[in-house]
């Protein structure tokens, strides 16, 4: 499968967390934005609801194809227009080194700490 420029139509940013040091003297962990913003192909495949922190909540689940990024793992967030999607997996598909392939969703947050 071969990605071409007329498939990457939407903007996402990639986000990783980051720690800065309070006033107090200790440490804030929080997203911050990596580089600028990527270009992708981002489809939605499903939704549900899940009980999330005891209420119910609808969960969307995306697939989101872009030029190949090795620094993307399952411990980062994509910001997508109103949304911040939860990167479950981040995989070269076929393992040229083409593209990345992520499934992410919309569902209970990651931790920040």
């Amino acid at each position: 499968m071969t990605i071409t420029s007329g498939k990457l139509r939407n903007r996402v940013v990639l986000l990783r967390k980051v720690r800065t040091r309070d006033a107090n003297g200790g440490f804030q962990t929080n997203w911050a934005p990596v580089g600028d913003p990527i270009a992708a192909q981002v489809e939605g495949i499903s939704g549900n609801e899940s009980i999330i922190a005891q209420a119910l909540q609808g969960v969307s689940f995306y697939r989101i194809l872009l030029r190949y990024r090795p620094d993307i793992t399952d411990a980062d967030q994509l910001s997508y227009g109103t949304l911040t999607l939860n990167i479950r997996s981040a995989v070269d598909p076929d393992g040229r080194r083409r593209e990345t392939l992520i499934l992410a969703d919309t569902g209970s947050p990651q931790k920040v700490a």
